[in-house]
């Protein structure tokens, strides 16, 4: 075999490798632990974990939608907006993780995962 095909071999490996690794970067979800680094990424989606605020629920069973703020640890606010069902627990969630993007002042969340630490603390 002669030396241009080892050349070229390597070569297209190492461009398959690089493909996977800009793919791999492209499919994994960021996940941010405060509100002032949201906006930094722009249309691409994050993951955010936040304290549930008490009084700032709207829920609209016609549409489905879901309006509630959460607060990163330094107390600074998040508003989110979810396009689905309400949970039955939210009432009684302390946190939340949302996945979606940052548009329009607001946070598009497409995923909601709840977070009830008090469900699972030992009964006294």
């Amino acid at each position: 075999m002669s030396k241009w095909m080892y050349v070229a071999g390597i070569a297209l490996i190492a461009g398959f490798a690089a493909l996977m690794v800009m793919e791999l970067r492209n499919s994994t979800t960021p996940y941010v632990t405060k509100v002032a680094d949201i906006r930094s990424f722009g249309d691409r989606p994050v993951q955010f974990k936040g304290r549930i605020v008490q009084g700032k629920t709207t829920y609209d069973r016609a549409t489905h939608d879901l309006c509630f703020a959460l607060a990163d640890d330094a107390g600074k606010t998040l508003d989110v907006r979810y396009d689905g069902p309400k949970p039955g627990s939210f009432v009684t969630a302390d946190y939340a993780v949302v996945r979606g993007v940052y548009r329009g002042g607001k946070f598009r969340a497409d995923q909601l995962l709840l977070k009830c630490p008090s469900k699972y603390q030992g009964k006294r």
